[in-house]
């Protein structure tokens, strides 16, 4: 499965989700679509594992941002885009 950048999968990133949920110390990357790509092994939405989505709530903050670091690079590479990796701050 091709994930394509359209309007029923929302692009992720940590600032937006920063913005949108400012109260969060570090929000997660679900948008709600929920449909696991089998070929990947992660949701086509927040570009997460189920073992990845299950253990969020128990993740330190540390480890939440070094999952952002993941997830935007899955999102880049399964959009084909060049990703530049920002510092993940612990």
């Amino acid at each position: 499965m091709n994930v394509s950048a359209s309007p029923a999968v929302p692009r992720v990133s940590l600032q937006a989700a920063q913005r949108k949920y400012p109260h969060l110390s570090v929000p997660s990357p679900c948008v709600g679509v929920c449909k696991m790509d089998a070929e990947r092994g992660w949701c086509s939405g927040c570009y997460r594992s189920l073992e990845e989505i299950a253990g969020w709530s128990r993740m330190p903050d540390s480890d939440k941002r070094r999952l952002w670091v993941q997830v935007e690079a899955r999102q880049a590479a399964a959009l084909g885009e060049a990703i530049s990796r920002p510092e993940v701050q612990t």
